[in-house]
């Protein structure tokens, strides 16, 4: 499960564009199936690129790793698509 760890800073990045892109960085908590923090995904401050920073909360397995790195590859792609 993926969300995220503070919903208003997304709605003022979004709301302010470049402004707001330096100020506003939105991150995303990614869950376990039984509900403990595995990742975190934070947008990096930057006026102009999309950086992302990924960090690894615990341990999974290889299996689980590559499910969850293909997840936030979607997530991140349909996330840029938005703006």
């Amino acid at each position: 499960m993926i969300t995220e760890e503070n919903p208003w800073a997304k709605v003022w990045d979004a709301n302010l564009g470049t402004i707001g892109r330096s100020f506003f960085n939105p991150r995303y908590i990614i869950k376990s199936i039984d509900g403990s923090d595995v990742m975190r995904l934070s947008k990096q401050k930057s006026a102009f690129g999309r950086r992302f920073k990924l960090e690894r909360l615990s341990d999974v397995s290889t299996d689980e790793s590559e499910r969850l790195l293909l997840g936030l590859m979607m997530m991140n792609l349909l996330e840029r698509r938005r703006g």
